[in-house]
């Protein structure tokens, strides 16, 4: 009986804070870079944000701000999933060997507060 409680006062509190929406965008890269120029992706803190990605050669992501880096293979579709508990302004930019970047931010994450 107590842990039926519990459960479902954790339960409660979880879905009272309304943590945890999940936030898809869908990004196609040809040559390294996105038909928009550095279009701004808005998100509440707390989220799940997905990225749909696709790219036409090999590239690694960097979210600056998360340290978060993803490798994408040249065509082949790719899911990059993570929460955003910081809110900001987090530029996502290409990584080319040796760490350095390609060129200017693919786009910014807007991560407004809860």
């Amino acid at each position: 009986m107590i842990l039926r409680v519990s459960v479902m006062s954790a339960a409660m509190l979880l879905s009272a804070t309304g943590w945890g929406a999940e936030r898809h965008f869908e990004l196609a890269l040809h040559d390294g870079r996105l038909a928009d120029s550095a279009p701004t992706l808005t998100v509440s803190q707390g989220d799940e944000v997905v990225l749909e990605l696709s790219s036409d050669r090999e590239l690694e992501l960097h979210l600056h701000g998360y340290s978060l880096t993803f490798a994408l293979a040249a065509g082949v579709p790719a899911v990059w999933r993570f929460a955003v508990p910081t809110s900001g302004r987090f530029p996502l930019a290409v990584h080319e060997h040796g760490g350095k970047h390609g060129h200017a931010p693919l786009l910014y994450l807007e991560v407004h507060p809860d």
